[in-house]
């Protein structure tokens, strides 16, 4: 499905691979013009320590990209993060992932 890219908004058009400890929200969005079930099944996490953020599987709609988001109100905390887009199936085939740093200020 193409790179998972982040951003500040989800129509921004302006996309991010880095961003600072003030910034409280990411967007993650995804290409899913070839796809065509209705859910995915998503890992967000800090890759220097493992944690996960998000882990869930969600609704997609049919439409040419979709996008999901994290917040924290009192900043992102600093590291690295990948986002792993995988489908709904026993095979869990792994359809799209990112990585974005969030650096201190």
């Amino acid at each position: 499905l193409g790179p998972v890219i982040f951003s500040q908004s989800h129509n921004s058009g302006y996309y991010q691979e880095i961003f600072y400890s003030y910034h409280t929200i990411v967007f993650a969005s995804f290409n899913t013009s070839s796809f065509f079930d209705s859910s995915v099944f998503v890992k967000w996490y800090r890759k220097d320590d493992s944690k996960v953020l998000l882990f869930k599987q969600m609704a997609i709609s049919q439409q040419a990209s979709n996008f999901i988001w994290i917040r924290n109100e009192t900043g992102l905390v600093p590291g690295e993060y990948q986002v792993d887009i995988y489908d709904v199936s026993q095979q869990m085939n792994l359809l799209s992932k990112g990585n974005y740093i969030v650096e201190a200020l």
